[in-house]
């Protein structure tokens, strides 16, 4: 392969390694230089990573999809510095009588927006330091709660001390924090045991590839059209406008439209006023 290549490729990411040492295992497979990821996943999480490929890579600021579905498991009756269970144990409670039905009530109390307090262990900035560099100084930084939307939360089972469920969430949701309020609001501790990324909007695991499936050539890459499902697709008659990103007048309801050319989106506008569109960034 060479930087000729181009194009989206699914990854399913598996633990111990992080997003950026799988990035560097593509860069050498794949002998290409210019790849980068979106969603970045902690190195212990597993699952759906979006990776991008040359000329590809300069579709990342239309990427950060909103929705984010995950699989996950909870340890009750501990807490740890870290809010998973690679982290140090801080505490240890009693875990209450409970059974499913209560569990999914609980649950159910978290549909919604909800305040939810990022951990120290974040990549968040506060006075241009991320907070996990204090957490690794052993300095806990004040925080302000942010609001987050949890769009569903499944409840799977209960069984030696551990929940295993399914949450479709907003951006900037951790899954950590939400297992440690899930916790409380069950009169106990809790930690997250397990975290699988499943899907990010449309794009889905099941179509992922695997890091030896890449090593022996056996994927396919999507295109611009392919992961921009979101955006109000538009034809244009005189394309040579848009190669030259001329301003261009269209008849479109979304302020910011995905122009499709040959069957994948070459250029994404947004509008400037009325019907005059200008460009805000070249795919080609």
């Amino acid at each position: 392969m060479s930087d000729k290549l181009n194009g989206i490729l699914l990854i399913n990411k598996p633990a111990n390694i992080t997003s950026f040492g799988v990035i560097a295992k593509l860069r050498k497979s794949l002998n290409i230089k210019k790849i980068g990821h979106s969603g970045t996943l902690d190195p212990n999480a597993t699952g759906l990573l979006v990776v991008m490929i040359g000329k590809a890579t300069k579709l990342l600021p239309y990427l950060d999809y909103q929705d984010k579905t995950y699989t996950f498991t909870m340890k009750l009756g501990l807490q740890t510095d870290t809010g998973d269970t690679w982290g140090d144990i801080t505490e240890q409670a009693p875990i209450p009588m409970i059974n499913d039905q209560e569990i999914i009530d609980v649950f159910k109390t978290f549909i919604g927006n909800y305040q939810q307090m990022p951990p120290m262990v974040s990549a968040i900035k506060i006075n241009g330091k991320k907070l996990y560099e204090y957490a690794r100084a052993n300095i806990e930084v004040a925080r302000q709660s942010r609001t987050v939307m949890i769009k569903e939360l499944t409840f799977s089972s209960y069984k030696d001390k551990e929940i295993y469920g399914t949450v479709v969430c907003s951006k900037g949701t951790y899954v950590r924090t939400l297992c440690e309020d899930i916790a409380k609001r069950l009169n106990t501790l809790g930690t997250l045991t397990r975290l699988n990324r499943v899907k990010i909007g449309d794009l889905s695991l099941a179509n992922a590839y695997t890091l030896e499936q890449i090593d022996k050539g056996e994927y396919q890459l999507l295109n611009a059209k392919d992961v921009l499902k979101e955006y109000e697709l538009i034809k244009y008659d005189n394309i040579t406008d848009v190669f030259n990103g001329k301003p261009i007048l269209i008849d479109a309801k979304a302020d910011t439209v995905a122009i499709e050319y040959n069957d994948d989106i070459i250029a994404i506008y947004k509008r400037e006023r009325e019907n005059l569109f200008k460009c805000d960034r070249g795919l080609w």
